[in-house]
Formats: C-alpha cells, structure tokens, sequence
C-alpha cells in the first residue's frame, strides 16, 4: 500500500465579469483543513485578457493551494 500526499485547488464558482474578463471564486484552505472542509475565507480572483494571454487581478492565497488531500493506492 502507498500513500501520496497532494495540494489541489477547489474552485466554488466561475462568473462571467464583462468583455473578456471572469471571475473565480476558490475555497481557501487552513494547513490542516480536508479537502471537504475549507475553513477560511473564500479568495476571488478576476482574470482579465491582455491581448495574449489571462492576467490575474491577485495572486492565489497559500491556503487557495494548499489542501489536504490524502490519496491511498494498493498495488
């Protein structure tokens, strides 16, 4: 049996936000929260095109990436 540990990112919601912008809302996670339970504050991120590629309004809280996920594999 092995056990992985991994981060991944919980996206709440994506909105359209005008011309060519969205906005996305992520869970925001504590160190030692399960990926079922974020316990602080949601982060919203609006992403603007610049003409080549999407531009965040902010950068992506630690706890936006940083979820506990625990994964078991027998082979």
């Amino acid at each position: 049996m092995k056990t992985c540990r991994s981060s991944k990112t919980a996206i709440q919601s994506i909105q359209a936000d005008g011309v060519r912008k969205f906005t996305v809302t992520y869970a925001n996670y504590k160190p030692t929260d399960a990926m079922m339970s974020p316990s602080l504050l949601p982060q919203t991120v609006t992403y603007s095109w610049s003409g080549t590629s999407f531009v965040a309004s902010a950068p992506l809280a630690p706890g936006v990436k940083s979820g506990n996920v625990q994964v078991t594999h027998s082979w």
